[in-house]
């Protein structure tokens, strides 16, 4: 049998399938490589460009925070977006904290971000100089100078960023506010940036810089400006007159019939009609402006008015608290219909120790019975002195209308002598007489007695138990008799009081105690208080202030033994150098009492800490107002700066970008 021999290896064709096949492997893998290799490249170039940039943006928020930004400078100057700025810069101690110099941070270093090209790349370059130049002037031209040599032998410079184009832009934030609505509102609160503010008087202009299309004017309006901290809101108002104005004047406007949303009721109109123009109040920074009256508290005293102002309170409003009734004298045993005085003169007495109020003016109520009129011919009012008989005697006038029970009482009649010395009070009805001038005190010493001559109708009396004597009577009239009362027709004493129901006094002097306001500060230097008033002849108003460390003002001077002070301005000089201040202002009124003394815009002082501070205020919309911006002492505030930091880089035939922007404020007052 032949034996077939069998060889080993590839064949020619299987060689070549071979080769084939891991060719196309190789190259598969070599393919995956480098496509892998260039990825992973360009990604790490974008993340190192990223991570480059937030670095570096870090570093410029970190700095910016740490510096005052009364001291920032720009470059190029007079351009709404920079590419360079400089920062003043304090170093800290051992312990970290920044070092300070007469109550103020010690700036000793100036830190300048500038671009600069070099071997075709654009580079982000941080320059330190440890030295700080208190001459804007002379860091302006620093920073200039360091920008076009990229370096100063003077500064130690480091790269921060460099890569194709870097891009650095910077623009300070300011506000402008648009005034335009389809109908008259106020708005929420808006800021306009802040300033650094020494102690003194500034000036804070509206600008108008143009107006919205759908606007048909350039109108500001104006209600109440606010400085923090420490300054409380200011109503524009208040303020007036105007430091300075242009293309039209600012008055005060009014706004009640809107609502009530604007302070006070008042805004300040300023009827601009082109851009440029401007209204400029001048304001002290510190000082408390108190021309709302809010959060008071009050004895015989109210704020009153659209436009308000403290005031004493009213005859109507203190005679709400009756100072004497028949019901309390007798027990208030009960009120009975009485027509037994028809003809007769009934002397009532009212008893000192149940005149619960003291007052300098007063009137009598005289009420008629439920079931019928009662009809008075005379009346008169006086001290008692001895059973039914009196000291003297005020004849009395009846010049208001009768009033059903149950229904408001009007203020009434003042006039001495009245035109209307009887009266008819229809039944169910009380009628109060003319207010006269009368000195009482609550209790008194002295009990008085009401005379009234009874031509018909019937009384409303109240009746004692046990019965004692209320009352006594005659025959005819006798209202005007002062003595003798017990030798006259007639005469008998009563258990009862007779139409007489009730004594109003009021007042002439008041007092209007302020809330208590935080300064802000820990020892406030105050300069003086100032008020504006309106002073009838002999009126008088007394303003004291008092101030303490605590906030429920406890460890403050008594109000009964501060010197107040008649005449504003007053100096403050006296009052403790404390965080918490308060006032107290009493008016007293004069005869003849038909004015009473008012009270307006309290304003209290203090130099003010030189500080960062922030303009914020409520402003009017409305159809025709217009945009502004605000300017303090000429110069506008600023909200922060806007930053923008972009770079590019490359990998083979790629470019790629990557931005940073960011918001950040200098936080450093200087303080």
């Amino acid at each position: 049998m032949k034996r077939i021999k069998k060889h080993s290896g590839f064949a020619i064709i299987e060689a070549f399938i071979a080769l084939t096949v891991g060719t196309i492997f190789l190259g598969s893998v070599v393919s995956t490589w480098y496509y892998s290799s260039k990825v992973w490249r360009e990604e790490n170039t974008q993340f190192n460009l990223r991570l480059d940039v937030e670095k570096a943006m870090e570093r410029i928020k970190n700095d910016v925070r740490l510096s005052d930004s009364n001291g920032i400078l720009f470059y190029p100057q007079n351009s709404a977006t920079y590419s360079a700025v400089s920062l003043p810069r304090g170093t800290t101690d051992a312990n970290g904290y920044l070092t300070f110099s007469g109550g103020a941070i010690s700036w000793d270093q100036t830190i300048i971000y500038h671009i600069y090209t070099e071997n075709g790349l654009s580079q982000l370059r941080r320059s330190i100089f440890n030295s700080y130049n208190a001459s804007s002037a002379a860091r302006q031209v620093q920073l200039e100078d360091l920008v076009a040599n990229g370096s100063d032998a003077n500064a130690t410079t480091m790269i921060l960023l460099s890569s194709n184009t870097t891009t650095l832009e910077i623009t300070p934030q300011t506000a402008t506010f648009d005034g335009y609505a389809s109908s008259v509102s106020r708005s929420g609160s808006t800021s306009f940036g802040s300033a650094r503010l020494t102690a003194g008087n500034h000036q804070v202009r509206f600008e108008v810089t143009g107006k919205n299309t759908s606007s048909s004017g350039y109108g500001i309006g104006m209600d109440s400006i606010t400085l923090n901290p420490s300054g409380g809101p200011q109503e524009a108002e208040a303020l007036l007159p105007l430091y300075a104005s242009s293309g039209a004047s600012g008055t005060a406007q009014d706004m009640s019939s809107y609502g009530a949303s604007w302070g006070g009721n008042y805004q300040v109109h300023f009827p601009a009609s082109a851009v440029g123009h401007y209204m400029t109040f001048e304001t002290n920074y510190d000082q408390w402006l108190e021309s709302n009256f809010s959060n008071m508290t009050y004895s015989n005293a109210l704020t009153t008015g659209t436009n308000p102002y403290v005031t004493l309170s009213s005859r109507q409003t203190q005679g709400l608290s009756p100072s004497w009734t028949a019901g309390a004298q007798t027990g208030e045993i009960g009120v009975m219909n009485d027509p037994s005085a028809v003809g007769q003169t009934v002397r009532t007495v009212i008893a000192g120790a149940f005149i619960m109020r003291s007052g300098q003016m007063m009137r009598l109520k005289f009420t008629a019975a439920t079931d019928a009129a009662l009809t008075i011919d005379a009346a008169t009012f006086g001290p008692r002195a001895a059973g039914a008989d009196a000291a003297s005697l005020v004849l009395l006038y009846f010049d208001n209308a009768p009033v059903l029970a149950g229904d408001t009482d009007p203020e009434g009649s003042t006039a001495s002598p009245g035109a209307n010395s009887s009266v008819t009070i229809p039944a169910g009805y009380h009628v109060w007489t003319n207010w006269f001038i009368y000195t009482v005190t609550a209790p008194s010493a002295v009990d008085y007695v009401a005379s009234a001559y009874v031509s018909s109708g019937s009384a409303s009396v109240w009746t004692t138990s046990p019965p004692t004597t209320q009352s006594y009577r005659v025959d005819g009239n006798h209202a005007a008799t002062v003595t003798g009362w017990d030798l006259l027709p007639g005469y008998a004493t009563n258990t009862a009081t007779c139409a007489v129901t009730e004594l109003a006094t009021w007042q002439d002097s008041g007092t209007a105690t302020s809330q208590v306001y935080d300064t802000k500060m820990t020892a406030p230097v105050f300069n003086q208080i100032s008020w504006s008033s309106s002073l009838p002849t002999g009126a008088t108003i007394t303003m004291r202030v008092r101030a303490s460390a605590n906030a429920d003002m406890s460890g403050a001077t008594a109000w009964s033994a501060i010197v107040g002070s008649l005449i504003s301005p007053a100096s403050l000089s006296g009052v403790a150098n404390q965080r918490y201040v308060q006032f107290q202002a009493t008016l007293q009124a004069a005869a003849p009492y038909t004015l009473f003394p008012t009270l307006d815009d309290v304003k209290i002082t203090w130099p003010g800490q030189t500080a960062i501070v922030e303009l914020s205020g409520y402003y009017t919309r409305g159809p025709d107002y217009g945009i502004f911006k605000v300017l303090i002492d000429g110069a506008q505030p600023t909200r922060g700066l806007e930053i923008k930091l972009s770079a590019s880089g490359s990998q083979q035939d790629r470019t790629f970008n990557f931005s940073s922007t960011s918001e950040v404020k200098a936080m450093n007052t200087g303080r």
